[in-house]
């Protein structure tokens, strides 16, 4: 049994990368129907909150995937970790999740780290990242409730999580402009990376992505030393 996970932002390729694994006959995702559009279960995040006393949203997800619901209302770690249990061998031996959700929250992937050493379960990890100036646009034109630099500052803070746990994890970041302009490259990198086969058919939905659409935003995206190193450090540079 073990799960494969891709860690990313919103707006950064994990839809097209569902569709991916969806394809794939080996692998399931958490969902009674495994046809669902653009599903994320974000099980270790609602898992944190409901250990934190709220299971609202944690019960919602598993009624929704057709996972059944941990009776009592308080939940304990042992009792979230044998969810986990349950899914893998209700879905394994094989499951895929994309939840961008989780980068939000380093309680939430301490959670799920605490899971793996504790059951000695095997998760495969790899990620996406995408130009940040395209990727906050595309956030903020989709979720346009806060200021556009509120979206730059929170793309660092969960970048900086991200390269935390890949000092810890050694998982690969993959860009997803690389990935959509030459899928056959990279698509198979990560599939055998995960212990997969490849086919081609897999990303036969795979489009170039957006380049530059950060120039079509109205608001201006105030860069920063901060976000110039990282621009920097992922050679997108200035465009």
């Amino acid at each position: 049994m073990k799960t494969v996970v891709l860690l990313s932002a919103h707006r950064c390729g994990s839809t097209a990368m569902l569709k991916v694994f969806q394809k794939h006959p080996d692998v399931k995702i958490v969902n009674k129907d495994q046809n669902i559009a653009n599903w994320e279960p974000n099980f270790w995040y609602w898992a944190d909150i409901a250990l934190k006393g709220d299971r609202t949203n944690f019960d919602r997800k598993l009624r929704e995937s057709g996972v059944p619901i941990p009776k009592g209302k308080v939940l304990d770690k042992n009792r979230i970790f044998g969810t986990w249990d349950k899914i893998l061998e209700m879905f394994g031996p094989i499951v895929f999740d994309k939840s961008p959700i989780s980068l939000q929250s380093r309680a939430c992937t301490a959670l799920m780290l605490e899971y793996i050493k504790e059951r000695k379960k095997q998760f495969d990890f790899f990620a996406m990242i995408r130009d940040p100036k395209d990727a906050i646009a595309s956030q903020y034109a989709k979720w346009p409730g806060k200021d556009i630099n509120w979206w730059k500052r929170e793309w660092l803070k969960k970048h900086k999580h991200l390269e935390d746990l890949q000092t810890t994890l050694g998982f690969r970041i993959y860009r997803y402009e690389d990935v959509a302009k030459n899928p056959e490259i990279y698509i198979k990198k990560i599939l055998e990376g995960c212990g997969l086969i490849y086919n081609k058919s897999y990303h036969s939905h795979f489009k170039p992505v957006h380049v530059g659409r950060y120039r079509l935003s109205k608001q201006q995206i105030f860069m920063g030393a901060e976000m110039k190193a990282h621009l920097k450090k992922y050679n997108y540079g200035r465009k």
